[in-house]
């Protein structure tokens, strides 16, 4: 019994982790560099930032939650957490916010201009959750 039992939760698991999209760093880096060369992004490209910086957000609001969760139980371990976090994210982030304005400030249409609106909610979202944690793991580093 306990072995089905760890082999359903592996699958669970992997299910999970299977069904969102992930960031990848490559067609960030590509995005960022026709961006930061002013070439002119297509629908395409649009509906693709929109991609990598939801899959952003959704990884550091994750991993962040996690450390809150320490955090919230006084464990002294968020600190090193929130410290590899900042350290772990930092390009990605850097990726996060050159997409993140040239789509605030693109004439998105259609699919991405909705799809942009729900990212500005997760962006929010995020960045509220950010300010949490940081509070709760800057006090356990008093």
């Amino acid at each position: 019994m306990k072995k089905l039992t760890i082999i359903m939760l592996s699958l669970v698991a992997l299910i999970a982790t299977s069904c969102g999209s992930k960031y990848n760093e490559k067609t960030c880096e590509d995005l960022c560099e026709k961006i930061n060369d002013g070439k002119k992004l297509t629908e395409d490209d649009y509906a693709e930032c929109i991609k990598q910086c939801t899959a952003i957000l959704n990884d550091v609001k994750s991993r962040m939650e996690a450390i809150k969760a320490k955090a919230d139980d006084k464990d002294d371990k968020a600190v090193d957490m929130w410290d590899d976090f900042k350290d772990d994210t930092e390009d990605m982030l850097t990726y996060y916010h050159t997409m993140y304005y040239e789509l605030s400030n693109a004439d998105l249409k259609g699919e991405n201009k909705a799809n942009f609106k729900e990212l500005e909610k997760l962006d929010k979202e995020t960045d509220r959750l950010w300010d949490r944690t940081r509070k709760k793991v800057s006090r356990l580093d008093d």
